[in-house]
């Protein structure tokens, strides 16, 4: 009869005897030959389950070195938050300016007449679903418009087409000749495709 401290393998490795209760119970499952990556196996876990934070576990950081603060963790102010809505206005991202524009007037902050516009048209809800194609949605008044800004050399305007054909349009040939187009005329070569 084989010590406890002996292997529970014919290899003649040696194992604590704190692994032989579970070489005994696998070995029927995975056979003599695979045995041999248990102990490694084991061990692994073993090291997996000890390294990981565990919430029960206190931390004895101070409360400084937690989470330190970041430029990222910082809430913007209303004047930064006015920039980003105009901002995104003056490229003609509509739900993105509508994005900002509604959290400045859930702080209470009167909107310029324009974002408010804005605002009302995208009819924003923070709580619905987003997709791609609803971030570069355009209404039929705002494709007109945009592309008459565009024919008259308003970049912008182009590339906020390309973008409305390339991802939100249908994907037909004749919107994947309108996102070329819009992409050449926006100068814009280097656009991800």
């Amino acid at each position: 009869m084989k010590r406890p401290s002996e292997n529970c393998f014919s290899d003649g490795l040696r194992l604590s005897a704190s692994f032989l209760p579970a070489c005994r119970l696998f070995k029927p499952f995975i056979g003599v030959k695979n045995m041999k990556r248990l102990p490694a196996i084991f061990a692994a876990l073993l090291l997996l389950t000890s390294c990981r934070e565990s919430p029960a576990m206190p931390d004895n950081r101070p409360a400084s070195q937690e989470h330190p603060t970041t430029a990222s963790d910082a809430v913007p102010t209303n004047e930064e938050l006015l920039a980003y809505a105009e901002g995104h206005l003056a490229v003609y991202c509509y739900h993105d300016a509508a994005a900002w524009a509604y959290e400045l007037k859930r702080r209470g902050i009167t909107l310029p007449p324009r974002l408010q516009q804005v605002l009302d048209e995208e009819r924003y809800d923070p709580d619905a679903p987003v997709s791609t194609g609803s971030i570069y949605h355009l209404r039929p008044q705002q494709i007109d418009l945009l592309r008459e800004k565009a024919e008259n050399g308003d970049t912008a305007a182009a590339e906020r087409l390309w973008r409305y054909y390339r991802f939100s349009a249908e994907q037909t040939p004749e919107n994947k000749r309108q996102a070329d187009y819009w992409d050449a005329k926006a100068g814009a070569g280097g656009q991800p495709k």
